[in-house]
């Protein structure tokens, strides 16, 4: 019973690790290249006109 509720914590603790840090990092990381890509398509437009 002991190995078993080691188990079971291990892999709370392993998917509270991914929820908490890594999904948030992703969209952090994401969020970041959407506001880069967008000031460059507003660059390359205000360029472009003037």
């Amino acid at each position: 019973m002991g190995t078993l509720v080691g188990q079971a914590v291990d892999f709370i603790i392993g998917h509270l690790l991914i929820l908490f840090i890594f999904v948030p990092i992703g969209i952090i990381f994401l969020g970041y290249l959407l506001y880069i890509i967008v000031n460059v398509v507003r660059e390359l437009r205000k360029n472009k006109k003037g």
